[in-house]
């Protein structure tokens, strides 16, 4: 996710400090991955007397239409992979991404998909991946990246619509009657969708702190707190001054 990216972990000789650093689920998904890159030999380099072999030529494996809309330039797809220390998985790895379109009966502005390790000549998983699900959230754009829930069932994420503007979480469903293609969408129901109102413009990714359940969402003029997010119901805070629409200096 695009938010994991951004957030860096410093050594330190602190034993409190490190154990404290090692219970974000962030420090570890950075392990692993750096783990993986220093097991996999670089592409197109070789010791000496080796035969260096070319690096390999990037190709388009798939793509998946979002009827005629796009994604903006800010915001990224998130992938969710069931279990990094395992092979990959047709059915639980997934991406999602926000669509820069307001919502509506024929609009999704949010879609979901698996199938991922699939390529026109045929891979992993076949020649083509699978629309898990896409939705018409609300009326707005969803115009930055997607953060998802440690076990993969929940999404958070803004709605842009100017004074009208929500923080969502979605407990997405898939299968019949969630959505066929970006231009198929299902309208999940309020238990499905949560909302926060967050009263202004809100173009950026919500920074969600696992360990304590909450997110940080910036609109034009303040920063909002949000608690419950994933493991219970999302409500914004407003006990504490410190933290509760922050006006941005």
């Amino acid at each position: 996710m695009w938010t994991d990216g951004h957030v860096i972990f410093p050594q330190s000789n602190s034993i409190a400090v490190m154990v404290n650093i090692q219970r974000d689920p962030r420090y570890w998904q950075q392990w692993w991955r750096r783990v993986a890159a220093a097991a996999s030999p670089v592409p197109g380099s070789a010791p000496p007397g080796a035969t260096l072999r070319p690096r390999p030529v990037n190709q388009r494996d798939w793509s998946v239409s979002l009827g005629g809309a796009s994604v903006r330039p800010q915001s990224f797809p998130a992938k969710f992979t069931f279990d990094v220390t395992q092979p990959p998985s047709c059915t639980d790895d997934f991406v999602v991404t926000g669509i820069n379109v307001a919502g509506a009966s024929s609009r999704a502005n949010i879609i979901g998909v698996n199938r991922l390790y699939s390529s026109s000549s045929g891979g992993m998983c076949g020649t083509a991946t699978a629309v898990m699900f896409a939705c018409n959230v609300g009326p707005g754009l969803l115009p930055a990246a997607v953060v998802i829930s440690l076990d993969g069932k929940k999404l958070a994420f803004n709605e842009d619509n100017g004074t009208s503007s929500y923080f969502h979480v979605l407990t997405y469903a898939t299968g019949t009657g969630n959505g066929t293609d970006a231009t198929q969408p299902a309208t999940p129901g309020s238990s499905k969708n949560r909302t926060v109102a967050l009263g202004e413009a809100a173009t950026a990714t919500p920074f969600v702190h696992y360990l304590n359940d909450a997110a940080y969402v910036t609109t034009t003029t303040r920063v909002h707190k949000s608690t419950g997010v994933f493991k219970r119901t999302p409500a914004e805070v407003t006990t504490d001054r410190s933290l509760d629409s922050v006006r941005k200096r």
